[in-house]
């Protein structure tokens, strides 16, 4: 058996990370008992024992056959721009009735003319042009490379969707997708650090909050950064306004804040009062802010460090949580007009000397390649079946989807008081001590 650490364990908790030390715990898990009766919640997958939205899955399975049927060996939908949508719509019909029972294919075309529908109503598009997005060279099957930014109707409904939940409109060419929230979090740090812009550099101070998701503690770490924190409250979600305080007064600028907000591992979101505070400590130290947002859906009306530092802010977020479906790697960052403007012009001007922008340079620095040339960023593209996975789910499956927020604040709450804890209004994660929970000891 493999061995991090040289000892009868196999791994060091001080020594090795965290990941590591759990994938070798998967196998040992496997050998011991069998995959099929191991519950792994290392991997965190969204609301574990969840399914994606059914009505998505289905529906994007028909899209691919409807693709199969337009595009073959000896046809392309493209052949079809003189054609009306009355026409296409027959030809779907007859194919949908011959191919699937009566009822499977009542429901397919139900879904597809509301599919469609919404998609008018949220794009501002015909119906032959959502079409011609959809199919043209075998698109929702990966006929082709695709945008990298991502495909320009994909991106027209996930800005809809976040204008419906922030104070200012997003427009389609300021989303950008990438292969889940954590491509988007090395995308950041790629374009700020060393081998990007060169804006932070070993001992540069960037702040935190804190707890924090694992992995940002080793990024910081090897990049040598002097790191502060704002501290979070793990019983009420409340910052330490002495620590707000120290940031204000900090000597050395701070010229990154890390906002992952709602918060992981505690669970809570942070009111406007306190986004306030952050975007106050923003504004002092003129700091760029990217914040990790990726479970903001699960509290609505939620508002966002976007809303009080529009200018400064890039935001990160995906669909994989909400949607609770990991494996689509589905992420997107937004990074409005105002704050490419202002960044590029105002704190990387000293740092952006070749005429892009910020915007252009995140996108090149996507790419496998080191550093921010892009020299493969044509295939740094989300794959076509997970944007219209997810554009599906965002549009056929609303029910479900609030169905399923329900379920995991039901499941919180259930958690919560059968503990007998104290916590209120946290969300998807919690943390507690169970040397303080009664009933319990460190050995349970």
């Amino acid at each position: 058996m493999q061995k991090l650490t040289d000892n009868e364990y196999g791994f060091d908790i001080k020594k090795d990370n965290p990941f590591l030390v759990f994938r070798l715990l998967q196998e040992y898990a496997k050998e011991s008992v069998g995959e099929a009766n191991i519950i792994d919640l290392s991997r965190g997958d969204p609301g574990y024992g969840f399914t994606p939205s059914r009505e998505g899955r289905e529906f994007l399975s028909f899209l691919v056959m409807l693709d199969a049927f337009f595009n073959t060996g000896d046809s392309r939908f493209l052949a079809k721009k003189d054609a009306s949508y009355e026409e296409i719509h027959e030809e779907i019909k007859e194919f949908t009735n011959r191919t699937y029972s009566a009822q499977v294919a009542h429901k397919l075309l139900q879904n597809f003319d509301t599919f469609v529908q919404r998609l008018i109503e949220i794009t501002g598009r015909d119906e032959m042009s959502i079409l011609f997005e959809i199919f043209k060279y075998a698109t929702v099957s990966g006929g082709t490379y695709h945008d990298p930014r991502g495909e320009e109707l994909a991106r027209e409904v996930i800005a809809n969707t976040m204008t419906g939940v922030l104070k200012e409109p997003i427009k389609s060419h300021e989303v950008t997708f990438v292969s889940g929230a954590n491509h988007a979090i090395a995308n950041a740090f790629t374009v700020l650090g060393e081998d990007g812009l060169g804006f932070i550099k070993g001992g540069d101070t960037v702040a935190i909050g804190s707890p924090v998701y694992a992995p940002y503690n080793n990024i910081l770490e090897e990049r040598g950064l002097n790191v502060i924190t704002f501290n979070i409250h793990h019983l009420t979600g409340e910052l330490d306004p002495e620590s707000i305080q120290k940031l204000k007064d900090h000597k050395d600028r701070i010229k990154l804040i890390l906002a992952i907000d709602p918060n992981n591992p505690t669970g809570f979101g942070a009111t406007g009062e306190q986004l306030k505070q952050i975007a106050e400590v923003a504004e002092k130290h003129d700091s760029v802010i990217v914040s990790d947002e990726v479970y903001r859906r699960f509290f609505p009306k939620k508002e966002s460090i976007q809303d009080y530092a529009r200018k400064r802010t890039i935001a990160i977020d995906a669909l994989t949580k909400i949607e609770r479906s990991a494996g689509l790697r589905f992420g997107f960052y937004i990074l409005p007009d105002e704050a490419n403007d202002y960044l590029t012009k105002k704190v990387l001007k000293d740092h952006i000397k070749d005429g892009r922008d910020l915007r252009a340079i995140m996108q090149f620095a996507k790419s496998p390649d080191s550093g921010i040339l892009g020299a493969f960023q044509h295939v740094t593209f989300v794959p076509a079946l997970s944007q219209y996975m997810g554009v599906a789910h965002t549009v056929l499956g609303e029910k479900e989807l609030n169905e399923y927020i329900e379920s995991v604040s039901g499941n919180m709450a259930a958690f919560r008081d059968g503990l007998e804890l104290k916590h209120e209004g946290n969300m998807y994660y919690i943390i507690f001590d169970m040397n303080k929970v009664e009933g319990c000891t460190r050995s349970d």
